[in-house]
C-alpha cells in the first residue's frame, strides 16, 4: 500500500495531474466553462510548481519537519559507541576553485555531529556520501573524502573517522554503512 502512495505524494505528480488536463482543455475544448476550468487547472499547477520549487518554502518544510524532533540527550550520546553523519552535498572544483566545499547543509550537519560525538562516547564517526553521479570518480572527489578533510579541521581524530563513499541518497546509505557493520 505505502508502495502505491509514494508517486502520488510528490509535488511533481500533482503539477502533472494539473497541467495536462489543463493543457487540454484549453486548446482542445471549445466550451467557455469547460477551457476556463483548464485555465484555473494550468494557474493552479504552475503555483504549486512555483511554491515548491522556492528555497523559502521547501527550507520552512524542512524545518517544520526537524523542529519537532530535539537534539539527543547527553544520557543518549554516552550510550553510542558510532555516530553517522550523511552527506549533504559538496561544491565541486572548478577552474576557478579548486578546492572542494562542503555545502550549508553538509558543514550544519558536520558542525552539529562533532559537537555530538565529543559529547558522546562513541569511538568511530562514520561519514557516508558519494555524491551525484560519482560512481566513476576517484575517492579524492566524493563527499565523504571532503567531509573528512573538515572534520579534522574541527578536532576529530583521523582514526576515529571512518569514510563510506559509494552511496548516493539515504536508502544506499543504509545499505552501504550495513555492509561496514
Amino acid at each position: 500500500m505505502i508502495e502505491l502512495l509514494k508517486p502520488i505524494s510528490t509535488p511533481i505528480i500533482w503539477v502533472l495531474i494539473l497541467l495536462f488536463p489543463g493543457l487540454y482543455l484549453t486548446r482542445h475544448v471549445r466550451k467557455r466553462k469547460v477551457s476556463r476550468l483548464g485555465w484555473y487547472s494550468l494557474l493552479l499547477g504552475t503555483l504549486i510548481l512555483l511554491l515548491f520549487s522556492n528555497r523559502v518554502v521547501s527550507n520552512g518544510l524542512v524545518y517544520f519537519l526537524e523542529s519537532r524532533h530535539a537534539p539527543a540527550s547527553i544520557e543518549t550520546l554516552s550510550t553510542l559507541d558510532i555516530m553517522v553523519i550523511l552527506s549533504g552535498g559538496v561544491r565541486r572544483p572548478n577552474r576557478y576553485n579548486k578546492n572542494f566545499k562542503v555545502v550549508s547543509v553538509t558543514f550544519s550537519r558536520i558542525s552539529e555531529g562533532v559537537e555530538a560525538f565529543n559529547q558522546s562516547n562513541a569511538t568511530k564517526l562514520i561519514l557516508s556520501g558519494a555524491g551525484s553521479n560519482t560512481r566513476a570518480k576517484s575517492d579524492s572527489q566524493k563527499d565523504g573524502e571532503a567531509m573528512k578533510k573538515l572534520t579534522i579541521q574541527l578536532g576529530v581524530p583521523e582514526n576515529k573517522i571512518i569514510v563510506e563513499t559509494n552511496s548516493l541518497n539515504t536508502m544506499e546509505h543504509a545499505i552501504e554503512l550495513a555492509k561496514l557493520f
